[in-house]
């Protein structure tokens, strides 16, 4: 459920998942407002601490921005014509038809799915964008790779929440309420310090709850290993993450 979602694995690190959670390339949103027919008003879901968010507001004139944190909110990005505010995904105040496009960023597996889905045909008008978006694991080299899927598989394995399959599925579990579109390929990219990963890498909420029940930090104890893989720690490094993006738009009356 959703309430699991920001509130218990999020908000107490919200501050780290702000610096340390890697924006959205504009090309996406660049895209996204090109298959909007009308870029009035835009829904962002679940926005966390707003990423999705303004990179929407470069194209549309008021995005809404929802999410159950109000830790995550207090640390949002602010832009002129965004609205933050605490609301859940099922339920929401918008009139019938009064939204161009509706996004959710790396949090529909938290959602009850039938709910959400029956708001988004609600609230989009005809014509209107349902687009949401995950990525995946990190890629940086061969080396340094092999050490956070260890981590990310084995090490943490049992502190994912259950949810977490439902994402590594990219959608594949899912009914969406209108036909999809095909979409181009898109992806982060980066270029980080050793110490952004170790931050980014701590900024997941399997690594918050080893923490927070093992009483020790799981990627201290492969620090070494991945500075070995990382070679020149004082070198920086191209990271990326691929997007899974799965656009739907509603039907013209």
């Amino acid at each position: 459920m959703e309430s699991v979602y920001k509130g218990f694995n999020f908000s107490s690190n919200a501050e780290n998942y702000r610096r340390y959670r890697p924006d959205y390339p504009d090309q996406l949103f660049h895209y996204l407002a090109m298959l909007s027919d009308n870029h009035e008003n835009a829904w962002d879901v679940a926005t966390g601490n707003g990423q999705a968010a303004i990179g929407l507001a470069q194209s549309f004139s008021k995005v809404y921005a929802s999410d159950i944190s109000t830790r995550q909110l207090e640390n949002a990005h602010q832009r002129k014509n965004i609205k933050y505010f605490v609301g859940r995904a099922e339920q929401c105040k918008f009139p019938d038809e009064s939204m161009d496009i509706i996004t959710v960023a790396q949090a529909l597996h938290w959602f009850d799915i039938d709910k959400f889905f029956a708001e988004a045909k609600r609230i989009l008008k005809p014509g209107g964008i349902l687009a949401v978006w995950n990525y995946q694991l990190l890629q940086i080299n061969h080396e340094v790779d092999a050490v956070i899927r260890h981590l990310y598989e084995n090490v943490l394995k049992n502190y994912w929440p259950n949810q977490r399959e439902t994402l590594e599925n990219n959608f594949s579990d899912y009914q969406f309420p209108f036909q999809t579109i095909p979409t181009p390929d898109f992806k982060v990219e980066k270029t980080w310090t050793f110490d952004q990963v170790i931050g980014y890498l701590n900024s997941w909420s399997a690594t918050q709850n080893y923490i927070q029940q093992e009483q020790k930090n799981p990627i201290s104890q492969l620090s070494q290993k991945l500075i070995f893989a990382w070679c020149d720690t004082n070198h920086m490094k191209k990271v990326q993450w691929p997007i899974k993006l799965i656009v739907c738009r509603k039907p013209e009356n």
